[in-house]
């Protein structure tokens, strides 16, 4: 039975280290009906050498050195001028695929009806080939890679308001999609693919088989950077890619797609004429997004001047939407241009006056409490005064008493001696021969007394 043929087109740069696994997994595919199309870009390492070496050893391997670096759009579409397959995937030269996902997913497309181009799960792995999907800094792109299926409404809101959630490294499509696509838009460096799918979803579903047969690799240990790596430049262009994409997002969208895909979010929920419709994607760019949880109201800014240029717009903005030229000038007031780091520093300073202010009332309570104690320690001083004399006096009285107290304690014992000295002659007395004689005398005496 005859298969039809797979193109798979690999753009390499400066992989020296990783591109012979790459190849190695799309030429040890259980489906093997290939051509395997390799384009090196400029590259300055020894990655060059690898790829010709493979090229001599497999006959399905087509092998296209560029003189120089021209990244990534103006390489893929000289790639795409050499497919030949019935489909058509992509794989980076430093990810790798399951040996088995060509099959599988041919297998799903052929099943599936009206599948013209369909993405898979996606495992993270870092630069030494270990799974990365629990890492805390990228769980969110895996759980965003490996969302369920959308239909072709929810993909173009999802695209809309929050970005991609495709690995180019996972694609599979018919190759008559990518001829009616076009190529890469050669303006998009960070975002290139992601313009893809845009373009394609305004015309076709895209599916998602979701297993995990390919394995995006992200560098986390080394300072060694991917395509899927940004520096401050990259995520500098990659918001003003996201904002050009926008600009020309419903551009080329049938009227009947883009009022089920965006209706529910309609200022006008039975917006149906052109003027209309026109009205409602100016309103949309105006507040249907944000980048870096902040507004970006530009694009939307920039039709709705288009619109109050023409009669019947305006007078559907007016009339309809109740949206003037003052409402416009109100949403004009503020701040457009905003890459994330213009927004980081413009957050910061809004964030420092506020905390300047906080720290000024902050120090005008410290001031007044400040005057307040040294009130209370005017009065204290003053009190610690009295209570200084007070003990002062106490301690001399104390010394009064413990002298008093030490004559009492000697007057005491000499009445004790006394005490002492009259007993014992008391008992002189009472024992002596005369006492005894003069005691009928002394009971005589006793008798006349009473």
């Amino acid at each position: 039975m005859e298969t039809p043929r797979i193109s798979v087109l690999m753009v390499n740069y400066n992989q020296e280290d990783l591109i012979a696994q790459s190849i190695e997994c799309v030429l040890n595919q259980t489906y093997r009906n290939l051509q395997f199309l390799i384009v090196d870009d400029g590259s300055t390492d020894s990655s060059p050498e690898i790829i010709r070496r493979y090229a001599q050893k497999d006959d399905r391997i087509e092998y296209y050195p560029m003189e120089k670096n021209m990244h990534i759009s103006y390489a893929t579409n000289y790639g795409f001028s050499k497919v030949e397959g019935e489909y058509l995937a992509r794989i980076d030269s430093d990810d790798l695929w399951d040996l088995q996902k060509l099959e599988r997913q041919l297998a799903y497309m052929e099943k599936t009806a009206g599948c013209q181009i369909c993405f898979t799960g996606t495992d993270l792995i870092d630069e030494y080939g270990n799974s990365i999907n629990e890492m805390e800094n990228v769980r969110f792109l895996y759980e965003l890679l490996n969302q369920p299926n959308m239909s072709q409404e929810e993909l173009l809101r999802f695209f809309f308001t929050e970005g991609n959630r495709f690995t180019h490294s996972s694609v599979l499509m018919k190759t008559s999609v990518m001829k009616e696509t076009g190529g890469f838009r050669l303006a998009y460096r960070q975002l290139h693919d992601f313009d893809y799918w845009v373009r394609i979803v305004k015309r076709y579903p895209l599916y998602l088989l979701e297993e995990p047969l390919t394995k995006l690799r992200r560098f986390v240990h080394t300072d060694k950077k991917n395509t899927s790596s940004q520096s401050e430049t990259d995520t500098i262009r990659f918001y003003n890619e996201y904002m050009m994409i926008r600009e020309t997002f419903f551009d080329d969208l049938e009227p009947s797609l883009f009022r089920s895909a965006f209706g529910g979010s309609f200022r006008k929920k039975d917006a149906a004429s052109p003027e209309e419709l026109e009205c409602e994607k100016a309103f949309l760019l105006l507040d249907g997004f944000s980048i870096g949880g902040r507004q970006q109201p530009i694009l939307g800014l920039r039709r709705l001047a288009g619109l109050f240029e023409k009669e019947q717009t305006a007078d559907v903005l007016i009339r309809t939407y109740h949206y003037t030229p003052v409402d416009y000038y109100k949403d004009n007031g503020n701040s457009l241009f905003y890459d994330p780091f213009t927004q980081d520093a413009v957050f910061n300073i809004r964030k420092i006056a506020a905390d300047n202010e906080s720290l000024l009332a902050d120090n005008q309570k410290l001031l007044s409490d400040n005057n307040q104690l040294a009130q209370w320690n005017h009065t204290l001083a003053g009190d610690n005064q009295i209570l200084l004399e007070n003990k002062q006096r106490l301690e001399a009285d104390n010394r009064r008493l413990e002298e008093q107290n030490a004559a009492l304690a000697a007057q005491a014992e000499q009445l004790s001696q006394n005490l002492k000295y009259a007993e014992a002659s008391l008992d002189t007395v009472i024992n002596s021969t005369c006492w005894k004689m003069t005691s009928p005398v002394r009971k005589v005496l006793d008798k006349i007394k009473h």
